[in-house]
């Protein structure tokens, strides 16, 4: 069993429940603002914040180049 599932994945799963989780809060707060109205403003600042926090955890937690982050 060890083999098949590797610390680094538990790991890799562990970061991304816990951007997923920050993602999904910070959604929750924006859209109690007036100028999110439609579900494509949603949509787009789900994807801009998945990027933005998903990019800054990899770099933190690994230090590559910011073209292999990219």
């Amino acid at each position: 069993m060890d083999t098949l599932i590797t610390t680094e994945m538990i790991n890799c799963l562990m970061h991304a429940t816990t951007v997923s989780i920050i993602v999904m809060a910070v959604i929750q707060k924006f859209k109690t603002l007036e100028c999110i109205t439609k579900d494509c403003h949603i949509f787009l600042l789900n994807i801009v914040f998945s990027f933005v926090i998903g990019i800054s955890l990899f770099i933190s937690f690994y230090y590559p180049p910011i073209q292999n982050a990219l």
